[in-house]
């Protein structure tokens, strides 16, 4: 390859920027629009969660392993997925999810807590990140147009508790 002729910058693809608004330290409401298998520096498996909300969008990445499963486990049970199960990972892979398992999460609504938390490398910057995940109910003050019955999903909103008795009913 000459150097006379060599370009780079010719061919390289436009770099594509989101113009979504990120979710900021708060409590909210999302909608699970994606999920990617990743690996951590040390091989580690890692859920890459893509959550988007009206107030905007955030991506969680969650690294897991056989011996560390509770943020995962949690985040399939808050969101209303099916628990997982024998054939939804490989315990030779570090119990890596299998890509139908990942699936049953795209369209689930669920909780966020995200909090700012310190850089790794510099302690003075913060990041938001998703702390953990909870039960849609919990979130207080943040109210979603997306909705809780996605696509034939569970319905995560307030259940009817026990009727009152009217006096007038009562055949006494």
């Amino acid at each position: 390859m000459s150097t006379d002729t060599y370009n780079p910058f010719a061919e390289a693809e436009d770099w594509d920027v989101s113009t979504e608004r990120w979710l900021q330290e708060g409590n909210y409401v999302v909608k699970i629009v994606n999920t990617e298998d990743e690996s951590s520096q040390n091989g580690n498996p890692k859920l890459k969660v893509e959550l988007e909300a009206p107030q905007g969008v955030h991506t969680d990445h969650v690294p897991y392993s056989c011996d560390f499963t509770r943020k995962i486990a949690t985040l399939f049970r808050r969101a209303g997925a099916q628990d997982l199960g024998v054939g939804d990972f490989d315990p030779s892979d570090r119990c890596r999810l299998t890509p139908q398992a990942r699936k049953r999460l795209i369209g689930r609504t669920v909780g966020v807590v995200i909090r700012n938390e310190a850089d790794q490398n510099d302690p003075a910057k913060f990041w938001p990140r998703v702390q953990g995940y909870v039960d849609p109910a919990r979130v207080k003050g943040h109210e979603s147009d997306i909705g809780t019955n996605t696509r034939g999903l569970p319905d995560f909103g307030e259940k009817p508790g026990p009727q009152p008795v009217v006096d007038d009913a009562l055949p006494f």
